[in-house]
């Protein structure tokens, strides 16, 4: 029970932006106008990647199977220890899992560049059935940058040690 089951790495990319007066000032959290979304767009999450062991994108895993969940983002303005969280929920809408950076204890979090945040699970341990993932990036108190509800679906499968 003890075993963490999530770990997290930012690889930031080359592309940087800057804040100017006027996005720096923004504080109020709006909607970003696309469908299960909401946030102020200081961080903008351009992608959600499910990934196997060795890098591949998939859509079906199996119980016990490594995962690693990529999120792509961009930064308006850049950002001191911003949470960086999934949810998994179950396709009847039970959350069965969730932890974010801050849940974590990684700190020194910085978003001062467009990049990845990885999120490695190393064993699945999910029951067989359809979920749907949600990512966000948010603040420590929860002040929504960007929140993707529903960013993707995947499916898991079991099959014992003969592969039946």
């Amino acid at each position: 029970m003890g075993e963490k089951q999530s770990e997290h790495t930012v690889e930031p990319e080359k592309a940087s932006t800057t804040a100017t007066a006027d996005t720096a000032a923004e504080t109020v959290e709006e909607p970003i106008n696309e469908k299960n979304r909401w946030g102020n767009g200081d961080a903008h999450i351009t992608g959600v990647r499910l990934l196997d062991v060795n890098g591949q994108a998939k859509t079906v895993f199996r119980t016990g199977e490594p995962m690693r969940i990529a999120i792509d983002y961009v930064v308006r303005t850049p950002l001191t220890n911003p949470a960086c969280g999934i949810g998994i929920f179950r396709n009847d809408g039970l959350q069965c899992y969730g932890t974010n950076t801050q849940i974590d204890r990684i700190s020194n979090v910085q978003f001062r560049k467009d990049g990845c945040i990885v999120c490695n699970i190393s064993r699945c341990q999910l029951l067989p059935g359809e979920y749907t993932l949600d990512v966000a990036i948010h603040t420590e108190d929860g002040f929504a940058y960007d929140y993707w509800r529903m960013a993707t679906d995947f499916q898991v499968y079991w099959c014992d040690a003969t592969g039946a």
